[in-house]
C-alpha cells in the first residue's frame, strides 16, 4: 500500500509538471523565423528610410528631414509641420551595386536590430520632446517591414543598432547633404 501511494504521488508530480511546463522533446516548437539580411533587398524595390524628427514645437516651426534610399533613387525631403508639407525635395539616381554596398554597411551597423523599449513604449511620439527622434524603416510597397526608433536623449528606444554610423551612412547618400539642410532648424 505504501508503494502504491508513493507511485501515485510521483505520478501526480510528473503529470502536474507536464501540464505546467509542457512537453519538450529538445526540438524547437516551430521553425524560427530568420530575418532577411538587408543586402538581400538590393535587387528589389524595397526602400530604407531615416527620418529625423525635430523638437516638439508649433506646426509652423516643426521640421523633419526624411532620407529615403532605394535601388534606383536616393531622396532627401525637408518637411514642415506635422501634416507632411514638403518644403524641399531633392532626388538623385542610384544603382544596384551602390544600393547593395549601402545595405551591407547598414547591416554591419545593426540597422535591422531591434530591442524592447523601456517601460513598454511602443513608438517615439512624445519621447525626447526637446531633442530629436530618429525613425528607421524598411519599406516594401508602401508598407513598413521594419520600423524602429531612437532619440538624441538618453532614453528609451527600439533601435538596436549603432545610431551615429547609420545616420552618417544615410547623410552620405545625399550629395552635398549639408547644402540642403544647413538652414533647417530641427
Amino acid at each position: 500500500m505504501r508503494y502504491v501511494v508513493t507511485i501515485f504521488i510521483i505520478f501526480i508530480f510528473v503529470f502536474l509538471g507536464f501540464l505546467l511546463f509542457g512537453h519538450h522533446s529538445g526540438k524547437p516548437a516551430s521553425n524560427p523565423v530568420v530575418a532577411k539580411a538587408l543586402a538581400d533587398y538590393a535587387s528589389t524595390d524595397v526602400d530604407v528610410r531615416l527620418t529625423v524628427d525635430g523638437q516638439v514645437n508649433g506646426d509652423d516651426a516643426h521640421r523633419q528631414i526624411v532620407l529615403t534610399v532605394g535601388r534606383d533613387k536616393r531622396t532627401l525631403q525637408v518637411i514642415q509641420g506635422y501634416q507632411g508639407h514638403v518644403l524641399k525635395q531633392e532626388s538623385f539616381n542610384n544603382n544596384q551595386p551602390a544600393y547593395s554596398a549601402f545595405l551591407h554597411s547598414l547591416d554591419v551597423n545593426g540597422f535591422a536590430l531591434t530591442r524592447k523599449a523601456k517601460k513598454n513604449i511602443t513608438d517615439e511620439q512624445g519621447q525626447c520632446a526637446l531633442g530629436q527622434r530618429f525613425i528607421y524603416e524598411v519599406i516594401d510597397n508602401g508598407k513598413d517591414n521594419l520600423r524602429t526608433w531612437s532619440t538624441s536623449c538618453n532614453g528609451s528606444s527600439t533601435f538596436g543598432g549603432q545610431p551615429v554610423p547609420v545616420q552618417q551612412l544615410f547623410q552620405n547618400q545625399i550629395t552635398n547633404y549639408g547644402d540642403y539642410v544647413g538652414d533647417v532648424n530641427l
